[in-house]
Order: C-alpha cells, then structure tokens, then sequence
C-alpha cells in the first residue's frame, strides 16, 4: 500500500483536485471490480481494443508489444491478463482507496477478490487443456 511506502493515507491529502483525480482513476480501472458477467465481458472488450490496437502497429511497421498480439493469444491469455491486471493495478489502488471511500472500496475489492479466483481457475483450466493437447 502506499502507506507501506511512506505516502500519506488518501484520506490525508490536501488537495482536492489530486483526491478527485484519483477516484477517477479508480472508475477509470473499475471493470474487474463489477460482478463476474460485467467483469468478463468488459475485459473480452478491452482486450480486443488492444488487439486492434496491435494490428493497426503491425500494419504501419511498428513493433507489437505482446500484451497488444492477437497471433501471440492463447485460450486462458484474456483470463492471465485480467487476473494481472487485478494483482498489480487494481487490487493496490482499490486498497489505498479504503482511507477515502471504504465502503465502496470494499465493494470493489470483494469482487476483485472474486473475479481474481475465476480468473484463475479460467487460466489453468486453459493451461491444463494445453498440456493434455486439447487446446493450441
């Protein structure tokens, strides 16, 4: 958390302008945070705007990051992706978002602990597929 760092609890920030800014970060990253339905399927969007994203890089000559590749995708990758993205984004911003709004952020960080274990279970069961030579 950031307070492990040494910053100020979100609770203790003087300016409103930089509190306002990051609740709206917050919602900005929310979706892993919704019900599991909402979840998923607003990560199967953003991962195709990625892909698009990536294919529009291939198409003028620039170098494709892997997260941005269709031809580099697996069964489980959008599963992988998600359950990252809730580990190493999501989960710490919900976190330092408890000193401000800890309802909500409790909401929030109750799903992402949910959605994280789906996710999860989505990617090895993927994963398991693969080795058994069920999946590509």
């Amino acid at each position: 958390s950031a307070e492990n760092l040494g910053a100020p609890p979100v609770r203790d920030w003087v300016d409103p302008g930089l509190a306002l800014c990051y609740v709206l970060h917050c919602a900005d990253i929310s979706n892993p945070a919704r019900p599991f339905a909402l979840a998923h399927r607003w990560g199967e969007k953003i991962t195709e705007e990625f892909y698009k994203q990536g294919d529009k890089e291939r198409e003028l000559g620039i170098r494709v990051l892997a997260f941005y590749d269709r031809r580099l995708a697996k069964p489980g990758t959008v599963a992988a992706n998600q359950g990252n993205f809730i580990d190493f984004v999501c989960t710490p911003t919900f976190e330092a978002l408890t000193t401000m709004l800890p309802a909500a952020a409790g909401l929030m960080l109750y799903h992402l602990r949910l959605n994280r274990e789906k996710y999860k279970a989505i990617a090895d069961q993927a994963e398991a597929e693969r080795r058994s030579g069920g999946g590509r």
